[in-house]
């Protein structure tokens, strides 16, 4: 909790936030453990088969979320698919601060992949 405690977290919320990331590491380490068995990752839907696993489960979350909370909204599948979309691309905007070549999100619709 000293790095919270850097960081300026109220200390009010250190305990949650401290939590949140013990469990986002536990989900992680899941997912290598199911993946090693072949059962895809524990993070994904079990209707989800893949064996790439890039630790970062919220990506699918996140589309997932919105691509459904819109087509609620709006009626339009379509417009789910245009949400999830440009969330990821303002988030690749802002991925040079995380150590991505900066730049790539504008010139690249590529999806990522697992060799």
């Amino acid at each position: 909790m000293l790095r919270l405690a850097v960081l300026d977290v109220p200390k009010e919320k250190q305990a949650l936030i401290s939590g949140l990331g013990y469990i986002s590491t536990a989900m992680t380490y899941l997912d290598i453990k199911k993946s090693a068995q072949g059962n895809g990752l524990y993070s994904y839907p079990s209707s989800i088969q893949t064996s790439c696993d890039n630790s970062k489960p919220y990506h699918f979350w996140m589309s997932a979320f919105l691509a459904r909370r819109v087509t609620q909204i709006t009626q339009n599948p379509n417009a789910g698919v245009d949400a999830a979309f440009i969330a990821e691309k303002a988030y690749q905007f802002k991925s040079h601060l995380g150590g991505a070549k900066s730049g790539q999100s504008y010139i690249s619709n590529a999806v990522f992949t697992c060799e």
